[in-house]
């Protein structure tokens, strides 16, 4: 049984652990019928009430149905930024990659396991590989000046590391030091969460389209006939989203997309 408090101290951990119990529950069931979970009317495996964290119906886990933490309104973004910016972290490198992650919409696994040889600073020019992509295909990503900045200060701190965004270790940032950072600032969002806020900015504030937003977060088109007609991944316009999206964090507003009023 997982206890309450393990939710609310570490979220991620006890969400990770809850969901290979569930796992492991369902294929149990699937070898022998004796091992099959109790199912809740909402399909989750049932739990003993004891074991639902705070404000969660009995049966299900902590998700962002149950609580709001998960992500910040765009407007409160840079605040964030700036609050995790100006700490004294041991850890100058998990900073960056924050502020990395924030600029560029990406995935944490994606930013946290960067390399140089992934980085056309020439360009301006963030490919990430297939391998670390959620969709398995390649994507590029144009990187804003203020990015730009960013991976300067990581080449001065990486002391030639392959990694951009090395611990002091020498090792990459691992998967729990982002969520630590963002709890100990009392900033209520995980760091996959602005990825979100980037998609309600976008919505909200500009007029880019909306296939112009979803490339930008590597989004698949599910619809195959859509798919078959969207083979362009619209970078230069993704670059125009992205520099526009820096000037917003930076409280600027570019002449070529006001806000919408």
């Amino acid at each position: 049984m997982i206890h309450e408090n393990c939710f609310l101290r570490k979220p991620v951990t006890s969400g990770r652990t809850s969901t290979l119990f569930d796992s492991t529950l369902d294929w149990s069931g699937r070898l022998c019928p004796v091992f099959r979970p109790v199912r809740t009317e909402g399909g989750g495996p049932a739990r003993p009430p004891s074991a639902a964290p705070p404000n969660c119906s009995a049966g299900f886990l902590p998700t962002t149905s149950c609580s709001r933490l998960a992500l910040l309104p765009h407007k409160d973004v840079a605040a964030a930024i700036e609050t995790v910016r100006a700490s004294s972290s041991p850890q100058p490198a998990v900073k960056l990659a924050f502020e990395f992650l924030v600029l560029t919409a990406a995935r944490s696994g994606a930013v946290r396991l960067a390399t140089w040889d992934e980085m056309d600073l020439a360009g301006r020019v963030w490919t990430v590989p297939a391998r670390r992509m959620k969709a398995k295909r390649e994507h590029r990503v144009p990187l804003c000046r203020r990015a730009e900045e960013i991976l300067e200060a990581a080449r001065v701190l990486g002391d030639d590391n392959r990694l951009v965004f090395p611990m002091r270790s020498g090792r990459p940032i691992s998967a729990s030091t982002l969520p630590k950072t963002l709890q100990y600032h009392r900033i209520a969002a995980v760091a996959h969460g602005f990825r979100s806020s980037f998609r309600d900015w976008a919505a909200e504030m500009t007029d880019h389209p909306r296939e112009v937003i979803e490339a930008a977060l590597a989004h698949v088109v599910q619809n195959k006939v859509e798919a078959a007609y969207a083979r362009s991944d619209l970078f230069e316009r993704r670059r125009l989203l992205m520099d526009d999206w820096s000037a917003y964090l930076a409280g600027e507003h570019r002449s070529g997309h006001p806000p919408r009023p």
